[in-house]
């Protein structure tokens, strides 16, 4: 929020002069501390999250698989697989080998 105010801060001009020629920077330094804290955050949930699946394995292992969500996954994996085999060199005609 500050990084923003500070911006339409740096914006704000009379008769061609900056009001406020500080704004930018501080702007930049607020954005600067905003992305040092969003990485702290990010940091911390990885942290608790590694957690949780190590001291609760089992009752993790306990929840059941959603049906629908494993036949998606099993239609991408197939997509995959028949991607990857289509698009081989090997499969590719001689004609068009001669032209790449």
């Amino acid at each position: 929020m500050l990084t923003g105010s500070f911006a339409y801060m740096a914006s704000l001009k009379n008769d061609g002069i900056p009001e406020y020629p500080w704004a930018g920077t501080v702007g930049t330094i607020f954005a600067a501390i905003t992305a040092i804290v969003q990485f702290g955050s990010m940091l911390v949930a990885a942290y608790y999250l590694e957690r949780v699946t190590n001291t609760r394995q089992q009752e993790l292992e306990q929840i059941p698989i959603d049906k629908e969500v494993k036949q998606a996954e099993d239609a991408m994996a197939y997509s995959n697989e028949i991607y990857t085999d289509i698009t081989r060199w090997k499969h590719v005609p001689i004609f068009a080998k001669m032209l790449l």
